[in-house]
């Protein structure tokens, strides 16, 4: 877990807020996905800071074609959320640590190119 980054929320990276606590502390897996959260923050702030309230508040809650568990063996363990139509973040919650890891957070994938949770 050495590669474990806290992502900040969009008020930190668009207005200098400073970091606030919450339920659930959200991480990003590697200095790529750091880089292209903060990109996605500046491109979609509105629902940027929505998904990042979820993920820090109930980042397993099911909302039907915004936020759900993936299918099969290979994503055991993670999550998509749909940020806007073209965008999404993946995301692994971690229950017994109250930490979400964002895996992936960037335009929709290609088919059958979908990142796979690191800690499955």
């Amino acid at each position: 877990m050495a590669n474990l980054h806290r992502l900040e929320a969009p008020d930190e990276i668009l207005l200098g807020s400073k970091p606030v606590s919450t339920p659930w502390k959200v991480l990003g897996n590697g200095a790529k996905v750091v880089k292209s959260w903060k990109k996605l923050v500046e491109q979609c702030p509105e629902d940027t800071t929505l998904c990042y309230k979820r993920l820090s508040t109930n980042p397993m809650q099911r909302i039907p074609l915004v936020s759900f568990p993936m299918k099969g063996k290979n994503f055991k363990g993670g999550w998509e959320y749909r940020v806007t139509g073209n965008y999404r973040v993946f995301f692994q919650p971690l229950p017994s640590t109250k930490e979400v890891v964002v895996y992936y957070a960037d335009e929709h994938p290609k088919k059958n190119k979908y990142p796979t949770p690191p800690f499955a």
